[in-house]
């Protein structure tokens, strides 16, 4: 199963963190991303569509760099519009981030390595 990672590119160190976690899942996943870099492209957003209906849900993290992060806001709404499951996990818990409004009602949680694990469980 895939899973989809949803990031600022200031934040792909907390990408990298999460992939390199043992989440002791039910399950085996595999974690795909995409390249932020110029999400304005037609052809990035065409594979990043590809790569996000691949996946069986999405893990978008969050900090104070998603509000202005377009690539991360545009994957978001893509992942809304193929009824992907939808998880925000806050990469510090203390601080106060802006939401995005593209996360509008999807449940946003602490980065708790068991927390996200339930939700790779549920997909």
């Amino acid at each position: 199963m895939k899973i989809y990672i949803s990031y600022a590119n200031r934040d792909i160190v907390y990408s990298e963190f999460i992939k390199k976690q043992d989440l002791n899942t039910k399950i085996h996943f595999k974690f795909l991303d995409m390249s932020n870099k110029k999400p304005w492209d037609e052809k990035w957003r065409a594979e990043c569509s590809d790569r996000i209906n691949q996946c069986k849900g999405v893990i978008a993290l969050i900090s104070n760099n998603t509000d202005a992060a377009t690539g991360a806001k545009w994957e978001i709404d893509c992942a809304k519009k193929s009824n992907k499951p939808i998880i925000g996990v806050r990469i510090h818990k203390d601080e106060p981030e802006n939401i995005p409004p593209e996360l509008g009602d999807i449940k946003i949680i602490n980065w708790r390595l068991c927390d996200i694990a339930e939700f790779i469980d549920t997909l």
